[in-house]
């Protein structure tokens, strides 16, 4: 019996499919999914007030204790910030907001300055203590962590499953159809425009993108935000990701777009065993090690 069911949550359309014994089960599962995914949401989005990170945003300078659930989100944003230590900082919440991101989607800029090159955004300690900043923003491994929290409570249960996190997909076992799981890629210039395929298998696909979230007066500004300049990042026009981890996919995708070709360059080394795409302003694709069958190799 198959189970297809889509909420918008996470700022984002979220589709959950999958195959179960019955209907009582997949009910169960359903319930659950939706219920963790809202349950983080409440406690982490910068566009709520009153909430745990609000709480943490108020205390910026000072040392401060968190509970275990934060603590282990924040651990696991360090360990990735250490394995790819380039293009990533939780600290981006001021910038997004200057930008007129902010909890009122007001979509007006305020006056963009250029960051000073500072990049720190926490630090960590025993007994769950821990040191901002900056106000900080999940939502650079949100999704990614929805996923793998979705993925880990089907995982007993079901083999067949798709999900879709506003375009961050893991895909398992066989469609409705007894199929592979053909993923499309979708070109970053034009919309509906599919520029290759790719089948997951027990894998993630993260991928940043900027072409449906532009505003300003020139479209200028988008939620991507170079950590070292404190704006949006113009290196790419897309990058995609795939990694055995949803939140690491994530991660990294956001971390590839926000660095430069100079900068990925010299992380070589701790992206060796990475899967990723890389598509830059004038269309051309480089992948590393990345198993997509593309339609062409330049887009422009």
């Amino acid at each position: 019996m198959w189970f297809d069911e889509t909420r918008i949550l996470l700022g984002s359309e979220l589709r959950i499919t999958f195959e179960c014994n019955n209907e009582f089960d997949g009910d169960r599962l359903l319930l659950t999914c939706w219920k963790k995914i809202s349950q983080f949401e409440k406690r982490y989005s910068r566009f709520l007030l009153g909430n745990v990170l609000e709480d943490i945003n108020t205390r910026v300078g000072e040392w401060q204790t968190v509970d275990d659930e934060t603590f282990e989100h924040l651990n696991r944003v360090r360990v990735l910030e250490e394995k790819y230590p380039f293009g990533f900082s939780l600290a981006v919440k001021g910038a997004l907001e200057r930008m007129g991101y902010d909890a009122h989607y007001s979509f007006v800029g305020k006056g963009i300055e250029a960051g000073d090159g500072e990049t720190r955004d926490f630090l960590l300690r025993d007994h769950g203590e821990v040191f901002i900043f900056q106000p900080l923003e999940f939502g650079g491994f949100g999704k990614g962590y929805a996923l793998d929290m979705v993925v880990q409570i089907l995982d007993d249960e079901c083999h067949n499953m798709c999900l879709d996190f506003g375009g961050d997909l893991y895909a398992r076992g066989v469609n409705q159809e007894g199929k592979k799981w053909v993923m499309v890629i979708e070109s970053p210039f034009k919309d509906d425009e599919v520029i290759g395929t790719i089948v997951l298998d027990g894998m993630f696909l993260a991928t940043s993108g900027t072409r449906k979230r532009r505003w300003g007066a020139n479209n200028e500004y988008h939620h991507l935000i170079d950590p070292i300049k404190g704006t949006s990042a113009n290196y790419w026009a897309g990058v995609s990701v795939l990694s055995s981890s949803g939140m690491e996919a994530d991660f990294l995708a956001t971390a590839l777009f926000c660095t430069d070709a100079d900068g990925i360059d010299m992380a070589s080394e701790s992206l060796s065993d990475s899967h990723f795409l890389l598509i830059d302003s004038g269309g051309k694709i480089y992948q590393h090690d990345f198993s997509a069958v593309l339609f062409q190799n330049c887009l422009i």
